[in-house]
């Protein structure tokens, strides 16, 4: 039961960590002006449209706005952003029931764990670590193939076809697929290092109980 636990729990946070890590970048709004800076967006374009569009697309997404009313965006483009909306919003709705479900199982595991209950915990961020590594390496993949990856996601994802624009596009100007390739590969570098941290913390939180545990019958012999 206990090692079912640990396994479920790892998967789970792996996971978790993929979902925050794309929230954390989706709605870092420095991330967006650091991009329109460095890619000459702002250059090209002036600064207004581009911290327009992406604060008021964002705050949709957030639903601090109920609708995208933006005049320089074709009906075909708020009709992509708003299916966009729509799968943001599911994501972070995921991402809420997997916290339910990860303290569920955390309260289980406490309860079945006994006295390993620090180790198993260990266990659990070691191979969530190792889990979230693994992802890296699916999406690394991704990444190395983004245009491909780019357009099945799309298809995958949009069916209805509504994400094809003529190169002027407005919205391709702003949000660029250099600046997608970007925010793709900042959530990855973000899954990675929270892998490496959960590894490492598993590791300690281990070698920890371990020595706890080597020091107890050391202790009870002086008395």
């Amino acid at each position: 039961m206990s090692k079912a636990l640990i396994i479920s729990l790892a998967i789970v946070t792996a996971i978790l960590s993929c979902f925050l890590a794309f929230e954390s970048t989706l709605f870092d709004r420095s991330f967006f002006k650091s991009e329109f800076k460095n890619l000459g967006i702002y250059e090209r374009e002036g600064d207004f449209l581009p911290d327009n569009m992406s604060e008021t697309v964002l705050l949709f997404y957030e639903n601090k706005i109920p609708e995208l009313n933006l005049s320089y965006l074709t009906p075909s483009e708020t009709s992509h952003m708003v299916d966009v909306k729509n799968i943001v919003r599911s994501a972070i709705n995921l991402k809420r029931i997997l916290v339910v479900l990860w303290l569920i199982l955390m309260v289980l595991l406490a309860f079945k764990g006994g006295k390993n209950v620090l180790k198993d915990i260990g266990k659990v961020y070691r191979a969530a670590g190792i889990a979230a590594l693994l992802i890296v390496a699916l999406l690394g993949v991704g990444a190395l193939f983004f245009s491909p990856f780019f357009s099945l996601f799309h298809k995958v994802f949009f069916p209805q076809g509504n994400y094809l624009f003529p190169y002027d596009s407005t919205l391709l100007l702003i949000f660029t697929f250099q600046l997608q390739f970007n925010f793709f590969k900042t959530t990855i570098i973000k899954v990675l290092l929270s892998g490496c941290v959960m590894f490492l913390i598993g590791k300690f939180i281990i070698h920890f109980s371990e020595k706890k545990v080597k020091t107890r019958p050391a202790r009870a012999g002086r008395h």
